[in-house]
C-alpha cells in the first residue's frame, strides 16, 4: 500500500450548439463560417487555468436540424468528461480545432454550460 492521495474529481457535460453557416446531417458535420468546423470524434478538452490538469472527451451530435435550402442549420454537439479535477481556481474549454471557450469555473461547469457559436453568414456563392 502506498499513501498516495487521489485527487477529488467531478463529472460534467458540456453542449456546443448553434445556427450554423453549413450542415451536413449524414456525417454531423458542421460549420460556422470564421468561427468553426465541427464533426463529431473531434478531442474537446477542459484545462485548469494552471494547465496542470486536462481532462478529455469526444465531441457527440446531439442533433443536427436543416433550417433552410442554402444549407444552413442548427447543429448541437456534447462532450462528457468523467473526471475534472476539482479545486481548480478555473477552466477553460478546447476544441481540437483551436475553438476556446470562456472561462469557466467549477460549478459552471457541474451545471452544465452551454456554449453558442455563432458563424459569419453563408458564403457570397449561395
Amino acid at each position: 500500500m502506498t499513501n498516495v492521495d487521489v485527487p477529488a474529481t467531478f463529472a460534467a457535460t458540456v453542449t456546443i450548439t448553434g445556427e450554423a453557416d453549413e450542415v451536413w446531417a449524414g456525417s454531423g458535420e458542421c460549420v460556422w463560417v470564421d468561427a468553426a468546423h465541427l464533426v463529431p470524434g473531434y478531442v474537446v478538452s477542459i484545462s485548469a487555468r494552471s494547465a496542470a490538469t486536462t481532462s478529455f472527451a469526444p465531441l457527440r451530435v446531439e442533433s443536427i436540424e436543416t433550417s433552410s435550402d442554402n444549407g444552413a442549420g442548427t447543429c448541437t454537439y456534447t462532450a462528457y468528461f468523467e473526471a475534472i479535477a476539482a479545486n481548480q481556481a478555473g477552466y477553460e474549454l478546447w476544441v481540437s480545432n483551436n475553438v476556446r471557450q470562456q472561462s469557466f469555473t467549477a460549478d459552471h461547469l457541474k451545471s452544465g454550460p452551454t456554449y453558442r457559436l455563432e458563424g459569419a453568414g453563408p458564403p457570397p456563392d449561395r
